[in-house]
């Protein structure tokens, strides 16, 4: 899951709209991509039916390491995925 997330955060901060299959497919996404393993995963917290979220899944907070390292908090992403 990590990649994925590190993928598209990559690709969300450099104005990539990854929605689309073929934005992955061009030179510029690929390009990007090289430095996508920037991203680490900082926090990730799970949802269940029990907290009244009716689709489980879990939000993902993520970041470059420069940024955590610069303690820049601001510049975090975080990203919802449902099973």
């Amino acid at each position: 899951m990590q990649n994925v997330l590190q993928a598209c955060s990559q690709l969300a901060a450099n104005g990539v709209n990854f929605g689309r299959g073929e934005a992955w497919e061009t030179d510029a996404a690929e390009d990007l991509l090289k430095s996508a393993g920037d991203w680490q995963l900082v926090l990730q917290i799970g949802v269940d039916r029990h907290a009244g979220i009716p689709q489980p899944g879990a939000y993902y907070v993520i970041m470059r390491k420069q940024y955590m390292a610069a303690r820049r908090f601001d510049r975090a992403r975080v990203t919802y995925h449902c099973d």
